[in-house]
Parts: structure tokens; sequence; C-alpha cells
């Protein structure tokens, strides 16, 4: 029923009365009380199967919307591990090499260059990644057809922005364990073995 729906007992019709049958409402007007309570009648009758357009709609669309957004977190939660996991390498990549970064900067290098170094080495995987990345992607487009809503399986605005998103998450982790190596102790980083 209706929100601020009037609700009436079927024997008795009011004058200018309202029917509400779920898809909207039938204005009954100044009606005699055979012609009222033979509208109520056939109303009652009618299948109750019977919906708001708005209704129906949201009936269809809500599976495929829900499996959306549980594909949506997911990926999300994959993109932040995938962050987490890339800085966890170049942590450890950064930390294996503070003796070799030590050396540099007592040569003469400066913090630039170090952080240029190591995330250049950082891109050279991240490249990879997104190349294999993107042909299994493009691999997987028939399962996931059926679940997208006016977007082509092989839409390429769309392999581009997420691409472009992965690479750039990805760089912006390697920046950051870049950045802890130029703030090594110099004496500390020769010292080490």
């Amino acid at each position: 029923m209706l929100r601020g729906a009037r609700v009436f007992e079927f024997d008795h019709v009011e004058p200018k009365a309202r029917l509400h049958r779920g898809f909207g409402e039938l204005a009954l007007g100044e009606l005699d009380h055979g012609a009222g309570k033979v509208l109520v009648e056939s109303a009652r009758r009618l299948p109750p199967e019977i919906a708001a357009l708005d209704d129906i709609f949201a009936d269809q669309v809500a599976q495929p919307r829900f499996y959306m957004s549980l594909l949506t977190s997911f990926a999300m939660l994959g993109l932040i591990l995938a962050a987490i996991g890339v800085y966890g390498v170049m942590a450890y990549s950064v930390a294996r090499r503070t003796q070799e970064f030590g050396v540099r900067l007592a040569l003469g290098a400066q913090p630039a260059d170090i952080v240029r170094m190591v995330v250049a080495s950082g891109a050279r995987v991240v490249a990879a990644g997104a190349i294999a990345g993107l042909a299994g992607a493009l691999a997987a487009t028939r399962l996931l057809s059926s679940l997208l809503f006016e977007v082509k399986p092989r839409d390429p605005l769309t392999f581009v922005v997420t691409a472009a998103l992965l690479v750039g998450t990805a760089l912006a982790a390697c920046w950051f364990a870049a950045r802890r190596a130029t703030a090594i102790d110099l004496s500390a980083a020769l010292r080490r073995e």
C-alpha cells in the first residue's frame, strides 16, 4: 500500500474516496454506493502480483547490483593488498641494499638519485605485472560480461583507467620505500655487513 493511503472497509464507499492498489491510485470521485461497491470488488479481484514499475525494476536489478557491490568491495581490498605487497617487497629490497646506498651516498650520489634508482627498479616489475594483468583481464571478460551494465566487456577506457590506477598505486608504494632508503644513517649503512 502507498504511504499515506486511506484504508476503508470494502462494504462502504465514501464520496470522493480513493482506492489504492499497490501500483498507484484510482480516484473514485462522486459515485453512488452501488457503482463504488462494484469497482471496489473488482479491484479486490486484481492479481496480487501487480506492483509499481519501480518495485519491479528494483527486484530485477537487486541481485546484479549486490554482485557488483561485492565485486567492487573485493577489488578495493585487492588494490589495498597489492599496494601493501608492493611496498613490502620494495622495503625488503631497500633493506637488503642499504650498504650499497650508503656507499653511493658516500661517493657523492644525491638522495634523489637513490630514489630514482629504486623507483625505476620497482617500475620494471610493476610494468611486467601490468602487462600480465591486462592480458588476464582481457581473457576473463567473457566471465564478467553478464554483470556489466552499459559497458562493453572490452571497453578500452575501463582498461586504461584501471591499469593507470593500479600502476599509480604500485609506483606510489615504490616511492615510499625509496624515500625510506634516503633516510638511512650513512655511518651505520657503511658499517653494516
